[in-house]
């Protein structure tokens, strides 16, 4: 599978990646077309070339654009909120994560809402906005709680853990640790 290949093989998955953007074209094919564009994207984030991988992924969110697919949409904005988080890109990071957020909401999607919040603490956690992390995490605990995602329920707790570690808040660090690998 060629989204497997790209950490280790970008180039040959974007040289794949435009024959397959020309044959969704050419069928018109609307999720291959976006597939097709996100793929090589990624592959541009292997080869850390942040503008061309921006590049397609916006492509790509225009193409779900004009066809009004606010979950794709959603989609893309998280991606591309987790790709400037890489780069160290906070504010960019933070309105990409803030857009999928507010589809998310819009489409009342809990189990969506509860992964894409654990994503928002962690990217926080690394720009060092503690505070603004802890509540994310404590809002994707809700959602998992709603939805019965316990993956992301102790994905959210091992999040507020390690923050508490930052904290030197040890006791409760260990706490809320061992409870996500009870999970």
């Amino acid at each position: 599978m060629l989204w497997d290949r790209s950490y280790s093989a970008p180039d040959s998955v974007l040289q794949e990646a435009r024959q397959l953007l020309q044959e969704a074209r050419a069928a018109g094919s609307y999720h291959a077309e976006v597939n097709a564009l996100e793929l090589q994207g990624e592959a541009h984030f292997y080869l850390l070339d942040l503008d061309s991988c921006r590049h397609y992924y916006q492509q790509a969110l225009g193409v779900a654009q004009r066809k009004e697919d606010l979950e794709e949409q959603a989609h893309i904005h998280t991606s591309l909120g987790s790709i400037h988080s890489e780069f160290g890109e906070r504010d960019a990071s933070l309105s990409e994560f803030r857009q999928a957020l507010t589809i998310w909401e819009s489409l009342q999607d809990t189990v969506q809402l509860c992964g894409l919040e654990v994503r928002i603490g962690g990217a926080l956690d690394r720009f060092d906005l503690d505070d603004l992390s802890m509540q994310h995490f404590v809002h994707a605990l809700r959602h998992c709680a709603d939805c019965g995602d316990s993956l992301f329920y102790a994905h959210a707790l091992n999040g507020i853990g390690v923050l508490h570690k930052k904290q030197r808040n040890y006791l409760k660090a260990l706490a809320v640790m061992d409870s996500a690998r009870v999970i």
